[in-house]
């Protein structure tokens, strides 16, 4: 399976979200979403709405994303769900690949035993992500 991408996923215009501003959430195998954004209306490098960007905007995380702390665009240090400026793309690909990889379009609409399933069977064919 390729490593995930997330200029490449920017790219695709499949990933744009329906109402043409912005792009859809990321979501990974074992649950994690979360939104990443880029453009010139977001905490972004370079600020272009045009890529390849080397930092993009991080928002709303499911749940506590280590890998984030540190980019909190929050004073409150307990905020762990908002929202992450200037994240460096290789930690965005890190915490994807880390968390199973991403599920793409076709994959989305899986009923939640399904995508236990599916995960299983990748983890067996391709060994357990560390």
């Amino acid at each position: 399976m390729a490593k995930f991408d997330l200029n490449a996923f920017f790219a695709d215009a499949s990933n744009r979200h329906e109402s043409g501003r912005g792009f859809r959430r990321i979501r990974c195998w074992d649950g994690l979403t979360f939104s990443a954004q880029a453009s010139e209306g977001h905490f972004c490098l370079p600020t272009k709405d045009f890529g390849p960007w080397t930092a993009v905007e991080i928002g709303f995380p499911s749940r506590k994303v280590e890998e984030f702390k540190g980019f909190e665009d929050s004073c409150d240090p307990d905020d762990s769900t908002g929202i992450y400026s200037r994240v460096p793309v290789e930690i965005v690909e890190a915490v994807v690949e880390k968390h199973g990889g991403w599920i793409a379009n076709a994959e989305d609409s899986m009923s939640e035993c399904d995508r236990k399933e599916a995960l299983l069977a990748r983890w067996r064919d391709d060994g357990y992500p560390t």
